[in-house]
């Protein structure tokens, strides 16, 4: 079984880690700064992709909003931008030293009225604090970690790549997740009614499903969806 192709997981695994050419990919939006706070216009997105060390909150809320706190110098290197439906948080320069420990001050704060996707890449940290609709997708690349705080969707669906990972709670219908590498999504507090689930490598997966599950373990990985799942083991 193969739930999502990890090699191309949205945005932020390619784009924001690439280490091949050394090309300026543009600047962005332009910040506007009052003491240490930047803040952006931006709007009409529903989806959140954050490349950088520092850490965002996702905040679901009655219009769009961008801020950002942290050293002047740190947002050198940062290039945000709306495509697609997509906020995008980032370097500008891919081949550009960054200095990591002056990046982990930047704080940016993101409120939408309605989140469908995150998507977390490199060492950075996101919270997303609810998230309601038909659809949403969890994606993680590289050690970074992404907190989910309630979910109450009809289908979600999460790619966790390296050695990231991920925490949820809230229901689904349906529930899909695909993990390579060490990652791990701990969720045991999130239910969902059916599942389909796959990992290659060492990665964990820990949810509770209420009904048919199909799972897929290449390597040492584990999955634990509870004792009210009738599993059914797909080949490799």
């Amino acid at each position: 079984m193969r739930l999502l192709p990890l090699l191309a997981l949205p945005f932020l695994v390619t784009a924001a880690m690439a280490t091949d050419g050394n090309n300026d990919r543009g600047p962005g939006l332009t910040g506007e700064r009052q003491g240490d706070t930047t803040t952006y216009r931006a709007m009409d997105f529903d989806k959140v992709a954050f490349g950088l060390a520092g850490d965002v909150d996702v905040r679901v809320g009655p219009a769009w909003s961008v801020r950002a706190t942290g050293p002047a110098a740190a947002f050198a290197n940062l290039r945000i931008v709306r495509e697609n439906g997509t906020l995008e948080i980032a370097h500008r320069y891919r081949n550009q030293d960054t200095n990591r420990d002056l990046e982990r001050q930047v704080h940016f704060v993101v409120t939408l009225p309605r989140i469908a996707g995150a998507m977390l890449g490199g060492s950075g940290r996101m919270t997303v604090d609810r998230v309601r609709g038909s659809a949403f997708e969890a994606t993680v690349g590289g050690s970074g970690s992404l907190s989910l705080g309630t979910i109450e969707v009809d289908r979600a669906t999460v790619a966790i790549g390296g050695s990231g990972g991920i925490t949820a709670r809230g229901s689904a219908r349906s529930l899909a997740v695909s993990v390579g590498g060490s990652g791990s999504l701990q969720a045991p507090d999130l239910r969902a009614a059916s599942a389909r689930v796959s990992t290659a490598g060492s990665g964990i997966v820990r949810a509770t499903v209420d009904g048919p599950a199909t799972v897929s373990v290449v390597g040492s990985g584990q999955i634990d969806l509870g004792r009210n799942s009738r599993v059914v083991r797909s080949r490799a």
